[in-house]
């Protein structure tokens, strides 16, 4: 009989190794490794464009519009799994089969997964993403563990004096859930700052000390996305910011003002402008999840959907080196144009529910842009073109300063919002 708390106890002892494999290597005087010697299996062409699934994205939308997800496993009845995902389990391990899902033990203490063992099968194909993160970060920085139990502890006495209904709100602005969790899973996300980032660490604390603990758990999410979520979630791939990530506020620097504007080359302004106007794809709410597989079994599709998402890197990079043409533009839309045909076919025949034009399914874009975008491009530029019917010069100007001179999205999200008004 098949047993999920086996598998699941599995995927965490391998670990072990792992872990101890890279430790012998960084005494033997070697360079320290990346993350991506904590994941042998994905160190193939095969796993070139992982990311992760933003919590907005449904597992069917992100199937059509994504290449590569980290799919976080919870154990859940099948009837739960299909309202929270939009597809059943058998069709999720049939795009783990097709590398298209990415599982990751998100639930690592095995006795939880008792009962939920119609998700063998994904749980045996997992990945325990999480206890490598945790062994990469204690061999990076040797005081991890205990720095996390520091936090621990500050936060127990910072959310001590909360109300609960006090507490279920900062739960809910930092995803954390259930709200018993919040304090472990803050400490952890600090401790991470503290290794990869010492001043954001720093900055959560002062936030700490001075009672602000909105700011200090908003910053503490937003910065972990900023330093440590290509790890945490993306294991060693490429983060993609939600929508929700991107409405956090611009609270926590200065505004730099147009003393700092960046002059954009007219390639990059074009390209923004041109993409903006490009119709988002519909926004899927649920689909058949045979027609799903079939229709990315059939008739190239899957190529044709790689290849809009490589186009949007590719047009990047000529943006970039000021090599943009108006015809490399035109190609992408019609590249766009043919696959949103196909969709179009598979979402009649499939009964699809769509509601408008929806941008969080990529504005044409996809999910990932490289260079000076940031992958959290795609998803921000989408959801401002959901509220406007053009796009503008001033739009791209303001958006490219704030890139270039900080990443943040939820800076990005606030002056698109603002200039869209």
């Amino acid at each position: 009989m098949k047993d999920v708390t086996s598998a699941a106890q599995e995927k965490l002892d391998e670990v072990v190794g792992i872990s101890e494999t890279a430790g012998r290597r960084i005494q033997a005087g070697q360079a320290f490794p990346t993350i991506d010697e904590f994941f042998p299996e994905l160190q193939n062409a095969a796993y070139g464009c992982r990311t992760n699934i933003p919590r907005e994205i449904s597992v069917p939308q992100f199937a059509l519009l994504g290449q590569q997800g980290v799919f976080d496993l919870e154990p859940m009845s099948p009837e739960r799994f299909r309202e929270e995902h939009r597809v059943d389990i058998d069709t999720a391990f049939q795009l783990v089969k097709r590398r298209i899902l990415i599982p990751n033990l998100y639930v690592r203490d095995v006795s939880e997964w008792k009962g939920a063992d119609s998700m063998y099968d994904l749980v045996a194909a997992s990945l325990a993403n999480g206890a490598r993160v945790d062994a990469f970060m204690s061999l990076k920085c040797p005081e991890y563990d205990d720095i996390v139990d520091r936090h621990m502890t500050q936060l127990s006495e910072t959310f001590r004096d909360l109300s609960e209904t006090q507490r279920n709100e900062i739960a809910r602005i930092s995803r954390v859930r259930p709200h018993t969790k919040l304090e472990a899973v803050t400490a952890k996300r600090w401790a991470y700052l503290d290794a990869l980032h010492k001043p954001s660490a720093d900055q959560a604390d002062d936030f700490r000390r001075q009672g602000l603990v909105r700011d200090m758990v908003c910053y503490v999410r937003a910065a972990k996305h900023c330093y440590a979520s290509e790890i945490t979630a993306a294991i060693g791939g490429r983060f993609v910011w939600g929508q929700e990530d991107t409405l956090l506020k611009e609270e926590y620097e200065p505004d730099e003002g147009d003393a700092e504007r960046i002059d954009l080359t007219e390639e990059l302004e074009y390209l923004l402008t041109k993409i903006a106007g490009i119709q988002p794809f519909a926004h899927l709410h649920a689909v058949d999840g045979k027609k799903l597989l079939d229709f990315l079994d059939a008739n190239d599709n899957t190529a044709v959907r790689d290849q809009v998402l490589q186009m949007s890197d590719d047009l990047v990079a000529l943006a970039e080196a000021r090599q943009l043409t108006e015809a490399n533009v035109m190609d992408y839309q019609q590249i766009v144009e043919d696959y949103r045909k196909r969709l179009g076919g598979f979402q009649l025949a499939s009964s699809v529910v769509t509601q408008g034009a929806a941008g969080a399914a990529g504005a044409g874009i996809g999910f990932c842009f490289a260079g000076v975008f940031g992958a959290m491009f795609g998803g921000a530029i989408a959801a401002w073109v959901t509220n406007a019917e053009n796009a503008s010069p001033r739009v791209g100007r303001a958006a490219f300063r704030l890139l270039k001179a900080n990443r943040r999205a939820d800076r990005l999200m606030a002056t698109l919002d603002k200039v869209s008004q």
